[in-house]
């Protein structure tokens, strides 16, 4: 009998220190996702919209959980649409929540109100009426301001976000295609199809 109360208090010992020693979890680190976010508001006053420039988290270690969560983060937006300065809206992270248990981190919130700043004055946008080939009146179009930059007379828009290289390609495309004649182009297009 003394026996079996030997080996069950060697068995009890051990399962104790195993726990002790691997069932042990690991406390996560918090964090502020928003901390190092740059977001920038383009548009026009009334017609702007909010873009993630950066989201500034970074993270040097090793957990493959970690590590995929914040490849895959998202921060959205609400409202995204039509903002004009001042106004407050809201800017949510969203995780994948199965590797954001399995992560090493934790964040503080998981969403923080942003005002609006920095959005172009003017008219917001222009009404008109248009008249097609019949002279029919057709609905009223409502056009949303764009920007462009403008090289060598070709418009390009500037939520193309083109390095100076894809612009120069983009301008010698569009002075190719202005300078040859239509029927060319129809050619062209036909002899790469038949390919």
């Amino acid at each position: 009998m003394n026996k079996y109360k030997l080996m069950l208090l060697i068995g009890a010992c051990s399962l104790i220190s195993g726990c002790t020693g691997g069932c042990t979890t690991q406390s996560k680190t918090t964090i502020d996702p928003f901390e190092n976010v740059i977001v920038e508001f383009v548009g026009m006053d009334g017609t702007g919209e909010a873009r993630l420039k950066s989201d500034g988290i970074s993270y040097a270690g090793g957990d493959e959980a970690t590590q995929k969560m914040l490849d895959d983060i998202v921060y959205k937006f609400s409202p995204n649409k039509n903002l004009e300065n001042g106004q407050t809206i809201t800017m949510k992270v969203v995780v994948n929540d199965d590797l954001y248990q399995l992560s090493m981190l934790e964040f503080s919130s998981f969403e923080e109100e942003i005002t609006v700043t920095g959005l172009s004055g003017g008219v917001s946008g222009n009404e008109f009426r248009v008249k097609d080939i019949l002279d029919q009146e057709q609905e009223p179009e409502i056009k949303d301001y764009e920007e462009y930059i403008v090289v060598d007379g070709i418009e390009i828009p500037s939520a193309w976000n083109l390095t100076d290289e894809e612009i120069q390609g983009y301008v010698a495309m569009e002075k190719q295609a202005q300078s040859t004649p239509p029927a060319a182009l129809e050619d062209g297009i036909r002899e790469n199809l038949k390919r």
